[in-house]
């Protein structure tokens, strides 16, 4: 009896896998900084940094409690990340020195999305936050008043003048580096460009890319308003309007970040313990968390471009008859 309880102790051990990474439960300060999953069971356990349980957890308990440690999908602004890309990171070298630190050397596998664990897989994304444009020195702008002719409409005098006004702003792209992280992607980032022509503030748009890009890319905002105006023209008058316009061009550079997360996985050719634990449970799989391993910095790619940026802006319409 002793021994078949023993072989079936040693079977749930080799049905484990462990998954480390971080989380911060809003009822403890301690981090989780593994996950073993138990694939005879379907259960898996969160163990904290200290060695204690976290907690038990199905699948479906396991997402929905602890759901901000799955990797993000890919979607607009990411793509899967894989291990070619993984080792171009900046600190790929201190996410390796990690592994080699918490579960040995020897001979691995290094491996991104497993189709075994597609929930705890590696995307490269897009920063979230808006791209900011500089400007290359100061704008050079010209101001005119224009001359708007108005159309007869019907035969009681009347004349109906056609005018825009507002803010409008193309700007076409260069890129002057690209990076290893989510190539062959077409992504989406938002830009903001600078207040060229003095309206008061910035304008963000949304500009599509592809990484690597060699033709570049165009970015577009137009704020005019179509407006009329109908007038009585007196017998013997002409009624025109005048509209105030503002250019201006100058020339612009920015950086687009793309950010890796998730988790890189190394699989060993032997069953081994963490290093900190040599008596605790032996596993093939261990996979570490790329943010809570790597700085922002360490972990993220950059998409230099540059180029030029026009500006226009109509105001203050007026309109007389003489």
């Amino acid at each position: 009896m002793i021994f078949i309880l023993f072989s079936a102790f040693l079977l749930c051990l080799q049905l484990v896998t462990a998954i480390p990474l971080t989380h911060t439960s809003a009822k403890s300060d301690s981090r989780i900084s593994h996950i073993a999953h138990n694939t005879l069971t379907r259960r898996y356990f969160a163990d904290r940094s200290d060695g204690s349980l976290y907690g038990e957890y199905s699948g479906a308990t396991l997402k929905r409690n602890l759901g901000g440690l799955e990797r993000r999908d890919a979607g607009n602004s990411c793509t899967n990340l894989s291990v070619e890309e993984a080792k171009e990171l900046p600190g790929w070298s201190k996410l390796e020195q990690y592994a080699k630190d918490t579960w040995g050397t020897r001979s691995w596998n290094i491996v991104t999305n497993p189709n075994e664990y597609l929930d705890r897989g590696a995307t490269a994304c897009v920063d979230g936050g808006v791209v900011r444009v500089q400007m290359d020195g100061e704008p050079t702008c010209n101001e005119n008043k224009g001359i708007i002719s108005g159309s007869m409409i019907g035969t009681n005098g009347s004349v109906k003048l056609s005018y825009g006004q507002g803010y409008s702003s193309s700007a076409s792209w260069s890129v002057t580096k690209t990076t290893s992280l989510a190539t062959a992607a077409i992504l989406t980032a938002g830009v903001e460009i600078p207040d060229i022509v003095k309206i008061g503030g910035s304008v963000t748009t949304t500009t599509t890319f592809e990484n690597p890009n060699v033709k570049g890319f165009e970015t577009e905002v137009n704020n005019m308003i179509s407006q009329e105006m109908i007038m009585d023209q007196p017998d013997g008058k002409t009624c025109v309007g005048t509209i105030n316009t503002k250019s201006c061009n100058v020339g612009g550079k920015g950086s687009i970040r793309t950010v890796a997360s998730g988790f890189v996985w190394f699989n060993y050719d032997d069953k081994r313990a963490p290093n900190n634990d040599p008596e605790g449970g032996e596993h093939y799989k261990y996979a570490a968390n790329i943010e809570s391993v790597l700085s922002l910095d360490e972990r993220s790619g950059w998409v230099d471009f540059r180029g030029s940026m026009q500006a226009d802006v109509k105001t203050d319409y007026s309109a007389k008859c003489t």
